[in-house]
């Protein structure tokens, strides 16, 4: 046994060998992670959107909204769309199967792309899916 005395120089040889030693042990250097560290990245909720060929001058609009394959009541869906397809944007609610439903008019017979974007809020940010239908 060598007794060493505790002068600044011995601490900083022992942090450092402690220091090697804990890179060795952990992983090359990194630090440990640390639960509160992580970012979860969850795909909650999931949207969906399905727009039909016009009939006539109307077309059907609908969706789904759902997390982890489970469906949501309640959500307010915007629905908004090209300027030549639907009146105004329309605001639905999704029912107890997590499925919305609209019906879009078509403004004039000449028309070549409807454009039908479905707008949930999620967190404070938006969720969106667009479909395009050409003539």
């Amino acid at each position: 046994m060598i007794l060493v005395p505790k002068t600044s120089k011995v601490k900083i040889i022992l942090k450092k060998v402690c220091d090697m030693m804990m890179r060795k042990n952990c992983g090359c250097g990194k630090r440990v992670v640390k639960e509160k560290d992580l970012i979860v990245i969850n795909s909650c909720p999931e949207l969906t959107l399905q727009v039909s060929k016009p009939h006539n001058i109307y077309f059907q609009i609908t969706g789904t909204v759902t997390c982890n394959s489970t469906p949501l009541e309640l959500v307010n869906v915007n629905l908004t769309s090209s300027s030549n397809s639907i009146v105004k944007p329309i605001a639905v609610k999704t029912n107890s199967s997590g499925e919305f439903s609209s019906k879009g008019r078509v403004l004039s017979d000449s028309w070549s792309t409807i454009e039908v974007t479905a707008t949930i809020i999620s967190n404070g940010e938006p969720i969106s899916k667009t479909v395009t239908i050409n003539n």
